[in-house]
């Protein structure tokens, strides 16, 4: 309902189902000239119009705050902190806190180990 960049969008909002039956016969020709096997066959399709209802309108903050919107940009946040979050049901809890601990200890790690975390030992532990 409605259209997506120009695309007019159609969608399925009801069935109403009916049948009739057509009898095919389907004779084997020499093999039993005299038997023929009824096929009853029935199809029967009804689509209805409904008007499209235009988009709804972007707010400001959609249209100037776009840090947080996936679409428009490279790195999408909430998605990135999914698996931390409790809708995510992929894997036990215990098993994604764990594993973000690692993560955390591995970036600490890192941190520590880096060149300004260097000098600011050396600067410490001098005499």
């Amino acid at each position: 309902v409605g259209a997506i960049e120009g695309i007019p969008q159609e969608e399925i909002l009801g069935v109403q189902l009916s049948f009739s039956t057509t009898t095919w016969q389907v004779g084997c020709a020499l093999a039993c000239p005299q038997n023929a096997t009824s096929l009853p066959i029935s199809a029967a399709v009804q689509f209805i119009k409904v008007p499209a209802q235009p988009p709804v309108p972007k707010t400001r903050f959609q249209i100037n705050y776009t840090e947080y919107d996936c679409r428009r940009n490279d790195v999408c946040w909430p998605e990135l902190f999914y698996p931390m979050t409790p809708y995510y049901t992929g894997e036990p809890y215990s098993h994604i806190l764990a594993k973000g601990l690692v993560l955390v200890f591995f970036v600490l790690l890192a941190v520590v180990l880096s060149d300004p975390w260097n000098g600011i030992l050396r600067l410490w532990n001098k005499p």
